[in-house]
């Protein structure tokens, strides 16, 4: 999870404790809520905590529960590492590591990497891919802001939020390595599994997917790590797609 020095300290949650975990600082939120650095009580050790907002929909606890078995099946050094899961006074969780260091994202705003630079970062995410894939589990979302730059050349692959098994009975051979192929789906009204500008097309088009979705997306963060600028830019979501 992301564990960016960059984020301003939350105040207002420093003092909050969940299960045996006490909050110290927020790091920041998305569509599967909040996430807090987090002083892990029992072992003293420091955590990405991942809360769900409060009253919120089952459907996103069966989503972070889907989550928490991903990453639990997930142990490599290019991936960050998945600790606990569980549910204390009505407030739902996911413990990860705590990944000190930058997103590429946040990289990227002073400009381009030299280019062994980003053919590090690249071999880091392909390792935790060929892992992943390993596994039979499928990303969906690989963006700039899903990795973290944790050293010079060094990365780690976040956020499997999104992440989907591989369906093995519709495997595919892909440059010699069996493949499975799930289908991405969306959800409420037309709005998509993924980020448009990194998607690959048949996941845009909700077909069937396999690990060339991920390599395709991939290959779209390294050419922004390249040169600077989006493979797919637009000032639209359909000029992006």
């Amino acid at each position: 999870m992301i564990g960016s020095m960059d984020s301003p300290p939350d105040a207002p949650g420093a003092a909050r404790r969940i299960a045996h975990y006490l909050l110290e600082r927020r790091l920041g939120a998305g569509g599967m809520g909040e996430v807090f650095l987090a002083r892990d009580l029992a072992l003293g050790r420091p955590t990405a905590l991942k809360l769900l907002p409060e009253g919120f929909d089952p459907e996103l606890r069966q989503r972070l529960l889907r989550e928490a078995r991903t990453c639990a099946r997930l142990q490599h050094p290019a991936v960050a590492t998945f600790y606990d899961a569980g549910e204390a006074e009505g407030v739902a969780f996911i413990a990860m590591e705590y990944v000190e260091g930058r997103t590429l994202r946040e990289r990227l705003r002073a400009g381009p990497l030299a280019t062994a630079d980003a053919l590090g970062v690249a071999a880091c995410l392909l390792e935790a891919l060929a892992h992943a894939h390993a596994a039979g589990i499928l990303h969906r979302d690989i963006k700039p802001e899903n990795v973290m730059i944790t050293a010079q050349r060094q990365a780690k692959l976040l956020d499997f939020g999104l992440a989907k098994e591989l369906d093995e009975e519709q495997a595919t051979l892909v440059t010699g390595l069996s493949m499975a192929a799930t289908r991405t789906q969306m959800t409420g009204a037309g709005v998509l599994m993924g980020t448009p500008g990194y998607m690959s097309p048949e996941q845009l088009r909700g077909e069937a997917l396999d690990g060339r979705s991920d390599l395709f997306a991939l290959s779209a963060v390294l050419y922004e790590t390249l040169s600077g600028r989006p493979a797919f830019p637009g000032r639209t979501l359909a000029q992006r797609m």
